[in-house]
């Protein structure tokens, strides 16, 4: 299973993100959780966009949103920081789906 959470935040605010995401990366990855990505784009007037690819066993999703959760609730103190937080689908997956769509 791979979660993608997208995070903006302004670009005054960018220190102060990284000092808060560097505190929370030095604690470790939750072992529920497999791997995890991160990258980051300038996203134009919302400031700056990061987005985490995050792998997990898919019997074990709601644990590790859970703890991505807990990871991010320090950064809701950042004037302006948002998060959304999305289950991808493969597109073997999105191929069944289309099925159905008539």
């Amino acid at each position: 299973m791979i979660l993608m959470v997208t995070v903006w935040y302004p670009s005054h605010k960018a220190l102060e993100v990284a000092n808060k995401f560097n505190k929370l990366a030095a604690k470790g990855v939750p072992p529920v959780i497999k791997k995890w990505e991160v990258y980051g784009t300038i996203d134009g007037l919302n400031g700056l966009k990061g987005y985490h690819l995050i792998k997990t066993d898919r019997e074990k999703t709601e644990d590790a949103l859970m703890e991505i959760n807990k990871l991010f609730a320090p950064m809701f103190t950042i004037d302006g920081f948002s998060t959304r937080v999305e289950i991808l689908s493969g597109m073997k997956a999105s191929a069944e789906i289309l099925k159905y769509v008539k």
